[in-house]
């Protein structure tokens, strides 16, 4: 895969993925977040430490983008669909249900980040397949 491509592609991802997360858990998830605010770290403490979720963010972007590339069959936006799919079962299951182990959230709250995680993921990989341009080889 050539860098400027996943340059490219990687920088596409990571600015879905952010506008979904603010989406997500800024405006969707805002109520539930509320009705547990026990649970979490002082609105403060999470801002001085939100770069932490920007740098994983636009890591996991380039990463997303990297396995891409080498599974890539050209089959378009549905190609796209399915790998968002599985990456998001990797991803959204254990981030959601092992969360919910861990911390005292109703299983409502658990079942929305799984289900969020995988239309974010999904929305990702339909990106990704538009944006991505494997390089042409020369023979």
């Amino acid at each position: 895969m050539d860098k400027k491509n996943l340059i490219v592609s990687g920088l596409a991802v990571y600015v879905v993925h952010r506008l979904l997360d603010f989406l997500v858990h800024a405006v969707l998830l805002s109520g539930a977040y509320e009705a547990t605010a026990d649970v979490w770290r002082p609105e403060d403490e999470m801002m001085s430490m939100s770069w932490i979720m920007f740098l994983t963010s636009l890591l996991w972007s380039f990463i997303f983008v990297h396995i891409f590339g080498r599974v890539r069959q050209g089959e378009g936006i549905v190609e796209g669909l399915r790998y968002g799919f599985c990456i998001g079962l990797f991803v959204a299951v254990p981030m959601a249900y092992n969360s919910y182990v861990v911390m005292p959230v109703p299983h409502s709250l658990a079942l929305l980040w799984f289900v969020y995680g995988m239309l974010q993921i999904m929305i990702c990989g339909a990106v990704l397949s538009l944006v991505y341009r494997p390089q042409q080889s020369t023979a």
